[in-house]
């Protein structure tokens, strides 16, 4: 291979799935794929699972590709794409969980202090022992086992959409819950 530039034959053979030409492929471009996931993610383990992602997908879809321009787009806007659900994730995380932290600080006001957190933090647990199985388990691994929506999709075999939508799914239910017994104070809950 010339490691100046891939040509349309790599490309040729990629289609017809030949694995050396996609290590070929990852040579040249996973250097490059990985500093541009790094620039947006700011986090080495993320670019690294993000970039060798992209290849994976790239070898599930090497039949598609017709010439070098294709790859190189494909590689790029999947690696974005990536980039912003870690992104997104990561926001929707930290939101998560100063919503906990805020449920426990409102306990803390709502009647004898420590009695009243030790209270709604019981009816937290109970509540999340309700949850659907699947639901329940997405839950603990995030907030209670601290682990990324990326892990937990992984351990899990799920994809990063339904951990994100199981983890909502539970924070709605908890905070229902907890309003219709009035442990939960919502800044804009009209009274």
């Amino acid at each position: 291979m010339n490691t100046g530039q891939l040509d349309n034959g790599l490309i040729v053979r990629l289609r017809a799935g030949d694995r050396q030409a996609l290590k070929e492929i990852y040579l040249y471009h996973y250097n490059k794929l990985f500093f541009f996931a790094y620039r947006l993610v700011r986090d080495a383990a993320d670019a690294n699972d993000i970039t060798s992602e992209c290849f994976v997908k790239l070898w599930r879809e090497h039949a598609r590709f017709k010439n070098v321009a294709n790859v190189r787009g494909f590689l790029y806007l999947t690696c974005r794409n990536a980039c912003f659900d870690i992104l997104r994730s990561r926001q929707s995380h930290m939101a998560s969980h100063k919503e906990i932290r805020y449920l426990s600080r409102e306990g803390e006001l709502a009647g004898d202090g420590e009695r009243a957190q030790v209270e709604l933090l019981k009816e937290i647990g109970r509540q999340v022992e309700r949850l659907p199985p699947r639901c329940r388990e997405v839950f603990k691994l995030i907030f209670f086992n601290r682990k990324k929506a990326r892990e937990v999709a992984e351990l899990l075999g799920l994809s990063l959409s339904t951990v994100h939508r199981h983890r909502a799914s539970a924070l709605n239910k908890l905070r229902n819950v907890l309003l219709q017994k009035d442990l939960f104070y919502h800044p804009f809950q009209s009274d």
